[in-house]
């Protein structure tokens, strides 16, 4: 017997149903103490949503154009033509489908100790359908990684199998094949069924070799700048303790000097004293100066300046938003670390692009393209997530473990520790705010409870904070030099 704990009916599949399906999901998943499986089912159960709200846009497609899908050449026509017809005329599609009654129905639920989900759509299935669905099956079969996928000659177009691709990805990703995925019709309709037995769950990613490799072959950071970052990290210590270590240190000393003069601080005289400098620039700009010079230095001779700086520049404005943000939450507790963890959050980026060259910047367009979250297709990179990676170096540079952890989850807010959790939620909440000043994410794409972490204010207030910090940011100061 199923006991179902969630079921929806929708007209269509869109970003606030997804978003509706997410959030049930994962209550649903932490409920039952199978959290681990979350990114997986994520993406499998929005995926066999999506495709139901195609097969039955498809239909209506056909009817439109009065086609017959039985005949071969006339479904073959129609699938031509699918993907333009949806960009020029939803509305007709649409109209169509409301007046046949077409509706897509998610529902999942436990069955003895199985987790059970089902995606129903009012198209039976075709011949030709379940045909080209076992031949993508098969084709699915020859990947094991993400960069096998982003290295071939796929076919991208509608029904070009890439999605089914990454659905089995991501199910072996939780110890489950393809065999787990069931497909079937009757005249009222298709559906799609996946059972999840027990002994599923999130296998713990481990770093490729060669990661290990290039992150022991970047040096150890210099002493004098980790106790630097230490004192920073104490809430006892103050600029008097900073500035004898920093007069060691002749390169640190021209470039905080550099930095003090630039036209970001507009100092009304010229600062010619480590002190001045410090005491002009505060605490946050020169933990940022440290990440920085720090960075060119380690990093430069074995990886492309114009990347680490590509890196740098992104960890830069991070840091801007994190300061807002803290005066937003009124936080005290994350100050000392957070912006040597925004600084930190994307340095794996680095390590992966010098050793699969643009395999980030490929995941990012293909994900933007199909609406899919990237960080759930890194973790189909076998050892390449750059949120692993980061930690990794973190932990090699002796960075406390809070920064560590607060790099590793960066992307994944919930999955932290309490201790750790005001940190991260402020790195994502950053991160979040540089991809919606660019365009790149909507708001309901954030993940709301990460909000419920500074419960002093409201989602709605919120978000007028957040669109404030994105009215108040200028176009920002061109980095100064570290050389």
């Amino acid at each position: 017997m199923t006991t179902i704990r969630f079921s929806q009916q929708w007209n269509g599949f869109h970003h606030s149903h997804r978003q509706t399906l997410e959030t049930a999901l994962e209550q649903f998943l932490m409920d039952e103490g199978r959290y681990d499986c979350f990114i997986s089912l994520n993406y499998v159960l929005a995926e066999l949503a999506g495709n139901a709200d195609k097969a039955n846009l498809k239909r209506a497609h056909f009817e439109r154009e009065g086609l017959d899908p039985l005949v071969s050449e006339q479904y073959d026509r129609g699938m031509a033509g699918f993907k333009e017809a949806v960009s020029t005329h939803p509305d007709e599609l649409v109209s169509i489908l409301e007046r046949r009654g077409g509706s897509v129905k998610v529902w999942f639920g436990k069955q003895d100790t199985d987790l059970v989900f089902g995606v129903f759509n009012d198209s039976p299935l075709l011949e030709v359908e379940e045909q080209r669905f076992k031949e993508k099956i098969r084709v699915a079969q020859k990947f094991a990684t993400i960069q096998e996928v982003m290295a071939g000659d796929l076919d991208q177009s509608e029904g070009g199998g890439l999605g089914l691709i990454i659905t089995v990805l991501m199910l072996r990703k939780i110890d489950l094949d393809e065999t787990h995925l069931q497909l079937s019709s009757t005249s009222e309709g298709t559906t799609a069924l996946l059972v999840v037995p027990p002994r599923a769950g999130q296998a713990k990613e481990i770093l490729a070799q060669s990661v290990v490799d290039a992150i022991d072959d970047i040096p150890q950071i210099p002493d004098h700048i980790v106790e630097i970052m230490r004192l920073l990290e104490d809430p006892t210590k103050s600029f008097i303790h900073i500035v004898p270590i920093v007069r060691g240190d002749p390169n640190l000393i021209a470039a905080l000097l550099k930095a003090a003069n630039s036209s970001r601080y507009s100092f009304p005289r010229r600062v010619e004293t480590i002190a001045e400098a410090v005491g002009v620039m505060g605490l946050p700009a020169i933990q940022e100066l440290l990440i920085s010079v720090t960075a060119e230095k380690l990093l430069s001779h074995r990886y492309q300046l114009d990347a680490v700086q590509k890196v740098i520049d992104h960890a830069t404005e991070v840091a801007w938003y994190c300061g807002e943000l803290l005066k937003a939450a009124g936080s005290t507790s994350a100050i000392a670390s957070v912006f040597v963890c925004a600084m930190l959050h994307d340095f794996g980026e680095i390590v992966v692009n010098a050793l699969i060259p643009g395999l980030t910047e490929k995941i990012t367009e293909l994900c933007r393209a199909k609406g899919w979250n990237t960080f759930s297709l890194e973790t189909l990179t076998s050892g390449f997530n750059h949120s692993l990676v980061g930690a990794a170096l973190a932990k090699k540079w002796q960075f406390p473990d809070k920064i560590v952890e607060t790099i590793e989850f960066h992307h994944l807010p919930m999955e932290a520790s309490y201790h750790c959790r005001e940190t991260v939620a402020l790195v994502y909440l950053a991160d979040f705010l540089w991809l919606r000043a660019r365009n790149l994410i909507e708001w309901d794409d954030l993940i709301d409870e990460v909000l419920e972490t500074f419960p002093r204010k409201t989602p709605k207030e919120w978000l007028e904070i957040f669109k404030s910090i994105l009215e108040k940011k200028k176009p920002f100061p061109v980095p100064v030099p570290l050389s």
